[in-house]
């Protein structure tokens, strides 16, 4: 249990996807403008990380074994099942509540197809993490993603607020923002930056 939580801090944290792997969170930003979606595409994504964790672990040996560069081979063979698991679970929430269906549907595809879903995978699957140990990083990285979102959102609204020249205003600003951000989380992981 105790390994479990460390995976779980460690994949939130330490090892932000968004931060060390430079995966966008745009779409995230408009999904969840009240606190309430936030939550629920929160849970979703959550969902989708460990589901797809456990379904792609499998898989591994599978994309092996048809491609001989696995770098190549494990992100094609992820990307299949995913897609495969969206349209599974599209159409048994549709079969079993067609309303509930309709009100999650744009976000069960963003929880489906981002990149932080894929990045999380993908790198369970490298490093051959057991089961235990990919349910806390499927789980740690969506919390991990959201926190991400939350920060950046904070600091578009401070950004939008404050005093910034006109050549920085929105975009420009926000990618500056992010990017040192991303190096203060890349310091954690203990990298030193070239001199």
């Amino acid at each position: 249990m105790i390994e479990l939580l460390l995976i779980l801090l460690w994949a939130a944290t330490v090892e932000n996807i968004v931060f060390t792997r430079a995966l966008g969170s745009g779409q995230l930003l408009i999904e969840t403008a009240s606190p309430r979606n936030l939550f629920g595409v929160s849970m979703l994504l959550t969902v989708m990380m460990v589901i797809s964790s456990l379904l792609c672990s499998p898989l591994t040996t599978l994309a092996d074994l048809l491609f001989q560069n696995a770098y190549l081979g494990r992100p094609f063979v992820m990307v299949v099942a995913i897609a495969l698991l969206y349209a599974l679970l599209s159409f048994l929430l549709n079969l079993i509540s067609p309303r509930t269906y309709r009100l999650i549907a744009s976000r069960l595809s963003f929880a489906c197809f981002n990149g932080a879903l894929l990045g999380c995978v993908i790198i369970m699957q490298n490093r051959d993490y057991n089961l235990l140990q990919q349910l806390g990083y499927g789980i740690g990285g969506a919390l991990g993603f959201i926190f991400a979102t939350i920060i950046v959102r904070e600091g578009e609204r401070r950004i939008a607020t404050s005093r910034v020249p006109k050549a920085f205003k929105g975009y420009p600003a926000t990618l500056i923002y992010i990017g040192l951000v991303s190096l203060a989380v890349f310091s954690l992981l203990g990298h030193q930056l070239p001199a």
